[in-house]
């Protein structure tokens, strides 16, 4: 399984087709082997972007794990750069496995993917508040933190107009969760 995960990837950065036919070609195995493990070409996209959901996740909740109410930036921008890089690395796979899979999963499981790195941080935030510097972040909160955050990623995956790797890119999106996060508590003045 591995080999045909691997053998799509290489295909996709190199712009070639990604046909099952051409997978199995690149993996070194039977058609018949491939369709062992995947129905079609979607469904090895679809496993690449749950590995690559969970491995996110996992780099997002170590950094999160060393977060410290009284200076929370290096966490945070841990947390961060563990979703950039999950990006910067193969950019025109990731930019390819996003655009073939909007057609067919949906916008909700699109969501999911994307609000999975964002629930981590919200919730690092919330147990590391209590009475502390930051404000509670309701469900609408991390809604909103997560698609201006994730709504940047994926503009500049798809648009190929930003360099993940630039610490410009880094340090705008660490400066928006800060000052998100660390808000005044009881919303915008005049809001009850």
């Amino acid at each position: 399984m591995e080999s045909i995960i691997e053998a799509t990837a290489q295909l996709l950065d190199q712009d070639e087709n990604a046909s099952t036919n051409r997978i199995a070609e690149r993996a070194g195995v039977s058609i018949g082997s491939l369709y062992q493990y995947f129905p079609n070409a979607t469904a090895i996209l679809a496993a690449m972007a749950e590995r690559e959901r969970v491995r996110v996740s996992e780099g997002i909740r170590r950094a999160l794990e060393e977060l410290d109410p009284e200076d929370p930036e290096p966490a945070i921008r841990a947390a961060i750069r563990a979703l950039l890089e999950a990006f910067d690395k193969r950019q025109r796979v990731r930019r390819k496995i996003l655009l073939s899979l909007m057609p067919v999963v949906g916008r909700e499981a699109q969501a999911q993917f994307f609000e999975a790195a964002v629930d981590e941080i919200s919730e690092a935030v919330r147990s590391a508040g209590g009475d502390g510097p930051f404000r509670p972040l309701s469900r609408t909160a991390t809604l909103v933190l997560g698609s201006a955050i994730m709504g940047a990623v994926r503009t500049a995956v798809m648009t190929e107009t930003s360099d993940l790797a630039d610490p410009e890119f880094e340090d705008e999106l660490v400066l928006l969760a800060m000052g998100f996060v660390t808000a005044p508590r009881g919303g915008p003045a005049g809001r009850p």
